[in-house]
Parts: C-alpha cells; structure tokens; sequence
C-alpha cells in the first residue's frame, strides 16, 4: 500500500515544485539544492488537526526560496467525529506534500490526499520509505527530521501482543486502536533510511524528553529537541526554527537555537498567540522543553555506568534509612498519570548526597555536569507548588517490582528493557532489578493533585493496571478511597490526550 501511495505522491510532490524548474532528460525535474530539508511527519487525531494546518498556513509564506529551507509533509487526518476540526484535509486523509509559498492548501485535500485509514504510520518501513524519497525528491546540505503527534515517554501501557520486545510510545493513531511507534522501531527506521544523519531531530510531542529514546537513536542527529512534560504547542517550535534557519548566512546550528529559544522563552512566558484554553491548561502544570548535543550523550551514559557500578557495590552495605532518604530522588514523576517516569538529573544528585560515599560522589558530579554542559539551550517553567525549577531528562523509575510488573502483552517491563541501548551502556536495569526501596515521599508536577499528596505501592501499581487496561473511564468506585484527593479530577483529560 506504501508504494502505492508513494507513486501517488510523485504527481503530488512534482505539482508543488517552482515555475522555473530546469527538466532533464527522462523528464525528471533538477532542483536546486537546499540548505535545510525539514520532514514533518505525523498524526495527532481529529481533535487537533487544525493545530498543524495553523502551523501550515505560518509556514507557507516563508517558504520562497527551495535554495534555502525546503519543508515536505506527511500527515494523517483523524477519524471522522464531532471533534473533526481539519478543514483542509477530510477525515482519514492521508497526505503527502511539499509545502511551500505556492502551496494551495485550500485544495489539499483534493491534490494531495489519500483516503487510508489503516495506513500505518508508524510502520518503520514506511518511515525509512518517506524519509529516503525526500532525500532524492528535496536533496539539502542538512536535514531535519520533525515528529508531530502525541507521544507517552517511555510507555508501558500501550503494548499489544503482537510486540513482545517493545514499549510504544509516539505517533498513537486513533484509528488504529492507538497503536503507535516505540523507540525500537524509530530506531529501526532511522538505521535504514538510506545512511541518512540529521542535523536535528525534533520530538514535537509530549513526555519524549526521555534518556532512553534518546540514547536509542543518539547515532542519528547531531542534536534533538524534546520535552520532558506535557508539550503545549500550536506549532511555535517548528515556525520559529524555520524562521531562524531561513533568515541565517551560516550554518552555525548552535547560535540558530540560542536565536529560536529567545523568541520561544518570550512567546511561551507570555502565552504569545496561544489560544485562551490552551494556556489554561500550561498554567496548571510544569513545562519544560530544550536542545542537547547528541554527542554528549555518550558521555553522560559512560559516567552514569560509573556511577550505577559503584551504587551496586555500594548497596549491600546501606541502611533501610539511608536508601529511604536516597530514593525520595526517585519521587518527582513528571505526569501524575505516568508516575514511573522521573528526572533523571534530580536523581543523580539526591541519591548521592544521600549516601555521601567520594566515589560515587565524584561520578554523580560528572554525569551533572555532562547534563548541564549536553543542553544547548532550554525554557523551562516550573509552578509554585514544583520542588524543581528546572528540569532534565525523564528516565524509568529504578524499582523491582515496576521492572517485573507485567503488561497487557502479558510479559514484563524487564522483557522490553533490557535490550535498550540505554540500558546496555549504563546498566539501569540491573539497578532497578536491586533496588527494592519504594519512595517513601512523592512529588507531583500537577495541581490537579495536592502538593502534599503521597503514593504508595498499592495506589502506584492501580495506576498503571488501570492504563494498561487502556480505558478511559473514571477509576473504580472502589479504588477511589485509597487515593489522595485530586486523583480522580481530570483523570478523563489525561488519559485521552497523551
């Protein structure tokens, strides 16, 4: 079906080209070469289809110059529903275009589209299939490669059990039963898209900031960019990059992101051009969003092995009173909904202190300060009620049971894991695989749960058994006395807008 739409695409792509396009022999168009080709690619369900067309309609204005930036789409309207708010692309549509000043949306639907609801965008073959045609179709000195969708972090509530060894947890199609891309398959894509290295990779969904996506396709970009919390975004990431890269003499990448995070720090502070209820909601929740080196992962990941080496000979010897001051590290979770994804650079640093030993001291040091230096630039906006200010990377909450807890693929978070790149180079699961100590204080990144709320084990696990049952439904009668208030309100919201 891919290669059905792709020779589709061909007549769609050609119709978007300049009047002024040289024809060769064998009637293929030469074109000139960009400096930047930025790929969106993505669904985010009918509820939200205009956000991307409002970043289209930004866009297509800029565009002039197919020298310059270059800018190809691939995007799956959502279903057919009251909430249907596309209006250039009808439900189902799947597109397919160049977009740029002479781009007419207004009949998009009818040059560009395919009807395709069991398309799978996710499919990493079909990823790889796009991403190596438009190299061929806009050839550029650096590419960028843009996700557009929901996403889950690391999420072990979305297996099936057709995918035993993955956790999937970006581009969920409503569609399809939420299926979705896991980290695995990203990967997968990106290894065989035709030896293609971005120069930025953008995660433009929610609670990708995780160090375990990211060292799964770290060989990939020279550098990414990824939220840790919930995104709030109508696009501006994305324009104010193009903008940025568009009105640049050099290929400076680096000044071009302190340039785009300036005007991204003063839309975002000031709710520039956000829709009221979209604002709404920031201000009742932690933000966060930042550029880092690809590189310096490595590093980072080299000094975290260091440091989960010397706390696994350090363990036998620690007091119960000890651990239960190092993992309240491990108790700021950065969604209420998603309590096993916590910041990572908080926990270095507390679990250190915490256990005061030199060496692991001198290796917590070192892998802080590999994070701070790794952070090209960032915005973060903490509330009132946050006892962080700033925020890192998530990782996966160092705990057995969580690591042997078992999915709705009937097999354990262990399965999924352990193969990843992030664990083979740090050795994280084999600390989440000692460590047997449940904070005993929790942190909440939301005020849709009191400040002073805590979890324990059982309210923990009843959390994940009622996402992994992927319903969304309010939480058993009978569950609801054992939560603290708050847990309950908005519990419809989170879990159908991830």
């Amino acid at each position: 079906m891919f290669a059905a739409i792709m020779l589709c695409s061909i007549s769609v792509f050609t119709s978007c080209s300049s009047d002024d396009d040289e024809q060769v022999p064998g009637g293929v168009e030469k074109r000139d070469r960009a400096r930047y080709t930025v790929i969106i690619y993505g669904n985010a369900g009918g509820h939200m289809d205009d956000l991307i067309e409002g970043t289209w309609d930004k866009l297509k204005p800029m565009l002039d110059d197919s020298t310059n930036v270059r800018v190809c789409v691939v995007y799956k309207y959502g279903m057919a529903s009251n909430s249907f708010k596309g209006k250039y692309g009808k439900p189902n549509d799947l597109v397919m275009f160049e977009l740029n000043s002479k781009t007419d949306l207004t009949k998009l639907h009818e040059t560009s589209a395919v009807s395709a609801s069991e398309f799978r965008l996710y499919d990493p073959k079909s990823l790889a299939s796009y991403i190596k045609y438009v190299k061929e179709y806009a050839p550029a000195d650096n590419y960028i490669f843009a996700i557009w969708g929901h996403g889950g972090g690391y999420d072990v509530t979305s297996d099936r059990p057709d995918n035993m060894v993955t956790t999937r947890a970006m581009l969920y199609d409503e569609a399809l039963e939420g299926e979705a891309m896991s980290m695995y398959q990203l990967s997968d894509a990106l290894a065989t898209c035709g030896n293609t290295h971005f120069k930025l990779i953008m995660l433009h969904n929610c609670l990708m900031g995780n160090i375990e996506t990211l060292t799964e396709i770290q060989p990939y970009a020279d550098y990414f960019w990824a939220s840790s919390h919930s995104l709030a975004s109508i696009g501006d990431p994305i324009i104010t990059m193009v903008d940025k890269l568009k009105n640049s003499t050099d290929y400076n990448f680096e000044d071009r992101a302190k340039e785009m995070f300036t005007d991204l720090r003063r839309i975002y502070t000031n709710r520039e051009g956000i829709p009221a209820d979209i604002a709404k909601e920031m201000s009742d929740v932690n933000m966060d969003f930042k550029i880092i080196r690809s590189d310096d992962l490595t590093i980072l990941n080299n000094n975290l092995n260091f440091f989960i080496t010397r706390l696994l000979e350090l363990y036998p010897t620690l007091s119960p009173e000890v651990m239960e001051r190092a993992m309240t590290a491990s108790a700021y979770s950065y969604e209420v909904f998603y309590p096993y994804m916590i910041d990572l650079r908080h926990y270095i640093q507390t679990v250190a202190a915490a256990i005061n030993d030199p060496e692991l001291s001198a290796h917590a040091k070192n892998a802080i300060d590999c994070m701070d230096k790794s952070v090209v630039d960032r915005w973060d906006e903490a509330k009132e009620s946050s006892k962080l200010r700033k925020f890192y990377l998530s990782v996966s909450l160092p705990y057995h049971d969580f690591l042997h807890y078992t999915t709705n693929g009937n097999y354990t978070v262990a399965e999924s894991y352990y193969p990843s790149a992030f664990n083979r180079r740090t050795g994280w699961a084999l600390w989440m695989n000692t460590n047997t100590y449940f904070p005993t204080k929790w942190m909440f990144n939301t005020e849709k749960v009191s400040a002073d709320a805590d979890m324990t084990k059982d309210i923990f696990f009843k959390l994940l058994d009622q996402l992994n049952k992927n319903e969304q439904e309010e939480y058993p009668e009978e569950y609801q006395e054992d939560y603290p208030e708050g847990y309950e309100e908005g519990y419809q919201e989170e879990i159908t807008g991830y």
